[in-house]
């Protein structure tokens, strides 16, 4: 009962940024790659160019900010930036480098076919694919900015390993490089990005980690519904340990920057009309929610240096009034 008090802490209480609070900017890569045509292209172009939408509205990424690389550019040449080849790719990065300041966010998203011969990952893209070793290259050119890496392909958990760091969130449809089927992945998490349903804090963002969650679900009740053997089991590290994990873990701290990261502006949910919350109230809560967050953040840097179970009663105790808090926050707005 008390892990699972825990966890469920973890899962809601995270921060998000808002531009009010801290207004970094925000960058959007989008590569839809070769799909080996048929059925497989129209699907890749239906979830890639349904996200690229929904990140220029209701998202309201900047539009100079929001990159698009598809296999066919023709298919809109109004919504796709450039082709979804390696030299194209390249071009892009450098762009980025020169624009992309410190503490910015970048998003990058794989959608696709990807594999893994048993040493490294490989995004198929027309000509040269594109290596985990070649990836992991590119994030290393932006060591002071918040990255977000979603990969929706098969094989992809093979890239946590090699992606992991500080400062990232790692995203993968799989749970190792050997998970090869084909994923359903990328239309959930799409989904999931201005769903009021994501939004399990209601705090009228969806942070990154319940984009994950939602996501996580969707695809279990898919595989039930079609009554299919599950084949893709989807990781988050978030943490720099190079481990992903299926759920947020309250003893590793798995999922805190996950739940600080957003990629909107705040969402409406969709309810109908009832008189809202006290406001002093609500921003009293709000406010004790914030200073318990930083105390959970400032926790999480001294764990080296405290003893195990003085620790794990700190967490514990943080973590529990967190679940309180934000139980609070979300029963008041749903009056």
């Amino acid at each position: 009962m008390r892990l699972s008090i825990l966890l469920f802490a973890l899962a809601t209480a995270c921060p998000v940024w808002t531009l009010a609070e801290r207004p970094p900017s925000r960058y959007a890569v989008v590569i839809s790659g070769a799909s080996g045509g048929g059925e497989y292209a129209d699907r890749f172009w239906e979830w890639s160019s349904k996200l690229v939408a929904t990140l220029k509205d209701p998202l309201q990424l900047p539009p100079e900010n929001l990159f698009f690389l598809a296999e066919d550019p023709e298919r809109d040449p109004s919504l796709v930036t450039a082709r979804a080849v390696k030299s194209d790719l390249m071009q892009l990065v450098g762009e980025l480098e020169s624009r992309v300041r410190p503490d910015d966010l970048l998003f990058i998203l794989l959608l696709g076919h990807g594999n893994f011969d048993g040493s490294d990952y490989r995004y198929n893209l027309r000509g040269p694919d594109l290596t985990g070793a070649e990836l992991s290259a590119i994030l290393d050119r932006f060591p002071e900015q918040r990255i977000v890496l979603v990969c929706t392909t098969p094989a992809s958990g093979a890239l946590i390993p090699r992606l992991s760091r500080g400062n990232r969130v790692i995203l993968t449809a799989t749970k190792n490089g050997h998970e090869g089927n084909e994923t359903v992945f990328a239309r959930f998490f799409v989904e999931s990005l201005h769903s009021p349903e994501a939004d399990t804090d209601k705090s009228r963002h969806v942070s990154l980690l319940e984009a994950y969650s939602y996501t996580q679900r969707k695809v279990k009740e898919w595989y039930a519904e079609k009554n299919r053997l599950a084949t893709e089991h989807a990781r988050l590290d978030d943490n720099g340990d190079g481990v992903g994990t299926a759920l947020p873990d309250a003893g590793s701290g798995e999922g805190l920057l996950a739940g600080q990261v957003t990629l909107a502006k705040p969402i409406e949910a969709v309810s109908p009309a009832a008189p809202g919350p006290a406001p002093a109230e609500l921003e009293a809560l709000r406010k004790r929610k914030l200073d318990l967050e930083s105390s959970l953040r400032e926790l999480k840097t001294r764990k080296a240096e405290l003893p195990s179970a003085q620790y794990q009663e700190q967490l514990e105790a943080l973590l529990v009034e967190l679940a309180r808090t934000t139980r609070a926050i979300r029963e008041q707005t749903q009056r």
